[in-house]
């Protein structure tokens, strides 16, 4: 195996084991404030809307779910005081969705704790794998492969890319270029 495809597969290896990592950090601090992937997914849509809020078609676009589904949904969460909805001054048949301020701190907190969390399980990685990683990204984007050139195009798709390189699209999430 040349150096180059062996450089490629300790990469995927190390973005693997940090989205896993990240995953198994996100799961803890979800629990830790008896969040679910969607109450979380929710109400960061919400905080996605800014001051005015987001609609609830926004917020059901962000988890995959129909409007029916995202009211529902809402309405749970206007339940446990982590959400407010306002009459919406644009069109009053319709509503606005906002954090309550203990929805704010709810957010906030399970961020704080899943970087925290985060960083702790990434600590554990080797550190030949850690520090190999950006090289090996550098390297992948330097190729020139279109495949990869696409796969960055699609940073929000989790999918890899099938070129030599092998790197998942969100690598360069992961691991950013230096800021020149």
């Amino acid at each position: 195996m040349s150096d180059r495809s062996e450089l490629a597969l300790q990469l995927t290896d190390a973005v693997a084991a940090t989205q896993q990592a990240i995953q198994r950090s996100g799961d803890r601090a979800f629990r830790a404030f008896g969040l679910s992937h969607r109450a979380h997914a929710a109400l960061s849509a919400v905080d996605q809307g800014g001051p005015d809020g987001a609609r609830p078609s926004d917020v059901a676009r962000a988890m995959g779910v129909s409007r029916a589904a995202a009211t529902t949904f809402i309405q749970r969460l206007e339940g446990k005081g982590l959400v407010e909805t306002n009459t919406d001054p644009d069109d009053e048949r319709s509503v606005r969705v906002t954090l309550s301020r203990h929805g704010l701190e709810v957010l906030l907190r399970v961020g704080q704790l899943e970087r925290r969390l985060a960083a702790r399980n990434i600590e554990g990685m080797p550190a030949s794998a850690i520090a190999r990683a950006p090289t090996a990204r550098r390297t992948c984007a330097a190729s020139g492969s279109r495949r990869c050139a696409a796969s960055r195009r699609r940073k929000a798709s989790r999918s890899p890319c099938s070129s030599t390189c092998r790197a998942p699209a969100s690598a360069s999430a992961i691991f950013p270029s230096p800021v020149s």
